[in-house]
């Protein structure tokens, strides 16, 4: 779904090309029927407080493969379902730059 924005696609190919383990198993639908509906007994807070994947791996792999840009592009359209779907409260999150210590 998010690979499918133009600005996420070139980023997508290089993490499959990494076989990047945290982005197969990433899954924002998995409390989602296959109406678009919340499933029953499904904890909302789960998949917020996960959202980007274990300790945050999405972010990870993303910056070390692709690059800052394109983890901001995949966080912007990842967030908006997050917030729709699910109800998830993303505010204050990773609003500090990513810094490396080289």
């Amino acid at each position: 779904m998010f690979a499918l924005t133009d600005s996420f696609v070139k980023c997508a190919k290089t993490l499959e090309s990494h076989n990047s383990e945290c982005y197969y198993s990433w899954d924002p639908f998995l409390g989602v029927d296959r109406d678009g509906r919340i499933l029953e007994n499904f904890d909302t807070r789960d998949v917020c407080k996960n959202y980007f994947g274990p300790m945050d791996c999405m972010r990870h792999e993303i910056v070390e493969y692709c690059t800052v840009d394109a983890w901001r592009s995949f966080k912007k359209r990842a967030k908006e379902f997050g917030e729709r779907i699910y109800g998830c409260d993303f505010r204050g999150v990773f609003t500090f730059p990513i810094r490396y210590n080289h």
